[in-house]
């Protein structure tokens, strides 16, 4: 959904996800919840589902991308909220 432009911040997922599927609030959401685990261990599992379960389980190459560079959605949103400063629509 980000890597498609679908939503502009994790965190909007996170939203979704906790006020509209259930997903435990307190966790803040799966994205967040992603971020405290760490992004590399994360693609690490789902890249074993995909190994054992077939392609529906394909790392999005954006997890795949933030895994390699050890970095967050959290500092994602950060970089895609700077270069939105200063954009008109």
């Amino acid at each position: 959904m980000l890597d498609e432009g679908h939503a502009l911040r994790a965190a909007d997922i996170d939203v979704i996800y906790t006020n509209g599927y259930g997903f435990p609030a307190w966790r803040g959401g799966p994205m967040f919840y992603a971020d405290r685990v760490g992004l590399k261990k994360i693609y690490d599992r789902v890249s074993a589902f995909h190994q054992e379960l077939g392609q529906r389980w394909a790392p999005s190459p954006l997890l795949a991308q933030l895994a390699k560079e050890g970095t967050t959605f959290k500092e994602l949103d950060k970089r895609r909220a700077g270069s939105l400063v200063g954009t008109t629509s």
